[in-house]
């Protein structure tokens, strides 16, 4: 693109009108330097136009020592009087950061000028590169609003128009805001390529050797898709004739398998029954011995025995190994693990054990009125006479739940119409419950 820029650069200059003056004749003679002395005097006297050909000098350095920096005064003494030509080389000074540092903003502000500007060719140019600088920075929306009216002919010279038209081509060759179309990229090249534009005939041929190369492509793929099909189809049938032999052998294998299955699991039955029945058989010796010897108090000997029948869920076991923890061992947290096994397995009485140790505290375990509250609750909806009447005890007293003499009514009474409970009796009169 920096080339292209500089091209246009050049014919702008090529381009600038005649003036009938010494410096010109000096210019077009080749003695540069006689020229910038002529045209570096009418410069100073305000003539925008010597002061642009001043900013090329010193740009190009013909004539004058190259010096970018006073191109730049120049190009922008020249410029600020309008004139479009000094506009579009300071644009493409700040574009580039010739001279001045980099700013895309005030290079669009002095295209825009020179856009704008009396000068209609310098207008058509200043679009085209206002055009470019979308392109590069992807804008490519606006990089077409600017190039189509270029392209399609006008004011502008033929550089331009043709540079235009290249750019569309290869927008629509990419998929840049067009959709891809080669075909309208074809017809864009080749306008420009009728004005010997280089990099559209060469954009030409690298499309015209795509195409002989996807042809190529395409044949020497329908020839290898044939082949391929072909070889398909008879790696096919061998693979057919293989998998019914596979298939018949599978079967016969797995019949021989399905019979030796079979057998195993009968075999694994048998002995699993034999197991099982062994298991129980000592595990039913173990529950006699260990029941026997809590009986006899020899306590260490029914530990023994009945803690595998009790790990093995047995509940009879369970819950004398929790009555050996609570009242010979000494250990209320070991016998809550076991009353809590029992009580999960539908034993409703050992509510009370719980409920005691809660009650109590101690050995291993702290008191706790709320849990013990939890089961005397349990066993009362289970029907138990004691425990309503315990219940009505506890809300009464506010142990371990919310004192309710409501609450303690319902159960006192409860557990008198349970059974006739006479301690709940001698609670109700004493306390007067019938208010409540």
């Amino acid at each position: 693109m920096k080339n292209l820029l500089l091209l246009l650069c050049l014919s702008l200059s090529l381009s600038s009108p005649v003036f009938a003056d010494k410096a010109y004749d000096y210019y077009q003679q080749g003695n540069y330097k006689l020229a910038a002395i002529e045209w570096t005097k009418q410069a100073k006297k305000g003539s925008p136009y010597a002061q642009n050909r001043m900013g090329e000098f010193y740009r190009s350095g013909k004539g004058v020592t190259k010096d970018l920096k006073e191109a730049i005064y120049w190009f922008k003494e020249s410029a600020n009087q309008d004139y479009a030509r000094a506009q579009l080389h300071l644009g493409w000074a700040y574009y580039y950061g010739k001279g001045v540092t980099k700013n895309y903003n005030q290079a669009l502000y002095w295209w825009r000028e020179a856009m704008n500007g009396k000068d209609a060719e310098a207008n058509v140019e200043a679009r085209y590169w206002i055009g470019l600088a979308y392109y590069d920075t992807q804008e490519f929306y606006n990089a077409s609003v600017m190039f189509k009216p270029i392209a399609n002919g006008g004011a502008g010279s033929i550089i331009t128009i043709t540079r235009a038209q290249y750019m569309l081509g290869l927008m629509y060759e990419r998929g840049e805001y067009f959709d891809e179309n080669i075909e309208i990229a074809k017809r864009w090249y080749t306008k420009a390529s009728l004005s010997e534009d280089k990099k559209s005939a060469q954009a030409l041929k690298r499309i015209k050797n795509s195409e002989k190369s996807k042809e190529a492509q395409a044949k020497f793929d329908e020839v290898k898709k044939k082949a391929k099909i072909a070889e398909q189809k008879r790696l096919a049938k061998i693979a057919e004739t293989k998998r019914k032999v596979e298939i018949a052998e599978q079967k016969r294998l797995a019949k021989i398998a399905e019979t030796k299955r079979q057998s195993e699991i009968a075999e694994k039955n048998r002995l699993a029954r034999i197991t099982k029945v062994a298991k129980e058989l000592e595990i039913a010796k173990q529950k006699r011995i260990g029941i026997k010897a809590y009986r006899e108090k020899n306590y260490d000997l029914a530990k023994e025995e009945l803690l595998p029948v009790a790990k093995s869920g047995d509940t009879d076991s369970q819950y004398l190994l929790g009555r050996i923890a609570a009242d010979i061992s000494l250990d209320n947290k070991l016998a809550l693990y076991w009353y809590e096994k029992v009580v999960y397995r539908g034993n409703i009485e050992t509510h009370w054990r719980i409920a005691d140790i809660y009650s109590k505290g101690g050995y291993g375990v702290l008191k706790n009125p709320r849990k013990a509250f939890n089961s005397y609750k349990i066993l009362a909806r289970n029907g138990n006479s004691k425990a309503q009447h315990k219940l009505g005890l506890l809300y009464l007293k506010g142990d371990g739940v919310e004192e309710s003499l409501r609450e303690a009514s319902y159960w006192v009474q409860k557990s008198f119409d349970n059974d006739g409970n006479k301690d709940a009796e001698k609670t109700w009169n004493r306390y007067k419950l019938w208010n409540h």
